[in-house]
């Protein structure tokens, strides 16, 4: 039986064609010395185009910093702004990988918990009764992962409000999947707000939106402040990204409309796909993410009865585990995502993979 991946963070789509040319073409140049600590100038040109573009922001190449990925990003950022003890704002569910970099940092999350029955909603009240002298950084996702939220510039406008009386409390949005969004939707842009402060800052990269998980390539966007302190870091640990990698997504970045669309609307026909089968499904609840490529679905009611409850399966984690064993079915437990009770599944993947997983769910819950 073949195993069917619908936990992974990590599209199906190949490469863009052009990043591919690209890099091999830098390869045959011998683009394979240290390059420039903070990234090419026509990287850092090209992300910056990017955002004058997609946002109608006028970004300086000098605030962005080219990371051997956007976890590296993430690494670098908590390394040079926190300490031992710090506290950090984390809107829950939330990404298990931000709390896994914490504890090797020593730092604690705050989780601020928000629930479906609100639209996963960050009320500025609840932010504002979180916050502590230890506080020293609010972080979030948009689009939300797992939830595929899409936060709407009133609401992030309310965060920054409240925040604004902490100018000792730094901002950091995580962006890496806002491209990939449904039914004419579009993601605001920490960067779209001013920053008088000089404490927002953004990290995103090519893995989600481009199909390029193996390249570790991503990106920083800060004040100069921040920035000079991510770039001696990166500078101690690792010199730089590869030249030739960075020649690979500068080609991403001016060929976008050549692939970029026809991979959103094959994403699209999969959300409809699981979504209508998820509709007909008694015991389970969700809702139609906006954006990214999971749907995170409650098993709740469903865990507490019938026959699953007689198989031990009574967490996310025991099912999970159950249909990885018996169903050759990967899907991510919420408890990863501070959620038990939920599951978090990709379709991400070819759409007959996704069928088969659905076909192979239906047949278990049926006899359940």
């Amino acid at each position: 039986m073949k195993i069917l991946d619908l936990a992974s963070g990590a599209a199906h789509f190949l490469s863009p064609p052009a990043a591919v040319e690209n890099t091999i073409a830098a390869l045959r140049k011998n683009e394979t010395f240290y390059g420039e600590i903070a990234g090419l100038p026509t990287l850092r040109e090209a992300v910056a185009k990017r955002y004058k573009s997609g946002y109608q922001v006028n970004l300086s190449p000098e605030n962005v910093l080219i990371t051997a990925g956007t976890k590296h990003a993430l690494f670098t950022l908590f390394s040079v702004l926190l300490k031992p003890g710090d506290e950090v704002i984390l809107p829950a569910p939330a990404w298990f990988g931000f709390t896994e970099i914490f504890k090797l940092l020593q730092v604690k999350p705050v989780l601020l918990e928000t629930v479906p029955e609100d639209n996963y909603a960050i009320r500025p009240e609840k932010l504002a009764s979180l916050i502590s002298g230890k506080t020293k950084l609010f972080l979030y996702s948009n689009p939300g992962n797992p939830t595929g939220k899409i936060y709407a510039k009133p609401e992030i406008a309310g965060w920054l409000q409240v925040l604004e009386k902490y100018p000792e409390i730094k901002i950091l949005s995580d962006e890496i999947y806002d491209l990939i969004v449904y039914d004419q939707q579009k993601i605001t842009s920490l960067t779209e707000f001013p920053d008088l402060q000089q404490k927002l800052m953004l990290v995103n990269g090519f893995s989600k939106n481009f199909g390029m998980s193996g390249w570790r390539i991503g990106y920083i966007i800060a004040p100069m402040e921040i920035l000079e302190k991510c770039v001696h870091f990166q500078q101690t640990t690792i010199s730089g990204v590869n030249p030739f990698i960075q020649e690979g997504a500068v080609a991403t970045l001016e060929t976008l409309p050549d692939f970029l669309p026809e991979r959103l609307q094959a994403l699209h026909k999969n959300r409809e796909i699981i979504c209508h089968w998820l509709d007909k499904q008694p015991g389970i609840s969700y809702l139609k993410p906006q954006a990214a490529y999971y749907i995170f679905a409650d098993l709740t009611h469903l865990l507490k009865t019938g026959k699953l409850r007689q198989k031990g399966l009574t967490t996310s984690e025991t099912f999970c585990r159950y249909l990885q064993e018996e169903l050759k079915i990967l899907m991510q437990p919420g408890e990863k995502f501070n959620a038990p009770g939920n599951v978090r599944i990709t379709f991400a993947v070819p759409e007959k993979d996704l069928l088969e997983a659905l076909k192979r769910l239906e047949d278990f819950l049926a006899l359940a």
